[in-house]
């Protein structure tokens, strides 16, 4: 699969790359938000994952402009996050837009489930009707 990583932290997009490598994965980094969606642009990907915290542009704001976003609406999206981690965080990142939500760190094998898991659903997460997506995003300022 191509898979694009979006962490600002170098040793985490180096550690997860070399592992999805390892599993024969096709791996593209970007470093927020904005980098990735413009790595979007240019690049085909079967899914992203994305850590939240980041500058410019961070993961819950990606999973709503991926979704907002025709050519891309139905992109898998695994949030992969070490820092927002109650219950409401996850909900949050689900409404949003992210299909899975998993907390650093975890294993290869709970990883690959992830993958397959998105990529087997029948369509991704979707695309928020406006009166959701008001909810969503004063949930999101809330935060």
């Amino acid at each position: 699969m191509n898979l694009l990583i979006v962490d600002d932290h170098l040793i985490n997009l180096k550690l997860l790359r070399a592992q999805l490598e390892a599993e024969g994965h096709i791996v593209f980094e970007a470093h927020d938000g904005v980098d990735a969606l413009a790595l979007l642009e240019r690049q085909r990907v079967d899914v992203v994952i994305s850590d939240i915290l980041m500058p410019r542009m961070d993961g819950y704001q990606l999973c709503h402009e991926i979704r907002k976003h025709t050519r891309h609406c139905d992109l898998p999206i695994i949030i992969y996050t070490s820092t927002y981690l109650s219950p409401g965080d996850e909900k949050l990142a689900l409404d949003m837009g992210a299909d899975k939500y998993l907390k650093k760190p975890v294993s290869v094998e709970t990883l690959a489930v992830a993958l397959h898991e998105v990529v087997a659903q029948p369509h991704a997460a979707p695309r928020p009707d406006a009166l959701r997506e008001v909810v969503m995003l004063k949930n999101y300022n809330e935060r």
